[in-house]
């Protein structure tokens, strides 16, 4: 795993750790649902630039 997959992998723990503070602190029903999609859409970005294969040039 190169660096960059660690740091992007850190940086989505953080992010996800510093969500779950605030919406366990404030708890409303759409907070709760922007913080899911908001986390989902970072979990993907993160899992499509993990698992990229590298295209052959040609």
């Amino acid at each position: 795993m190169t660096m960059d997959r660690v740091l992007g992998l850190i940086a989505l723990a953080v992010f996800t750790g510093f969500i779950g503070i605030i919406v366990f602190s404030v708890l409303k029903p759409a907070l709760i649902a922007v913080a899911l999609i908001g986390c989902g859409l970072a979990a993907y970005d993160i899992w499509g630039q993990l698992f990229k294969g590298k295209k052959p040039q040609g």
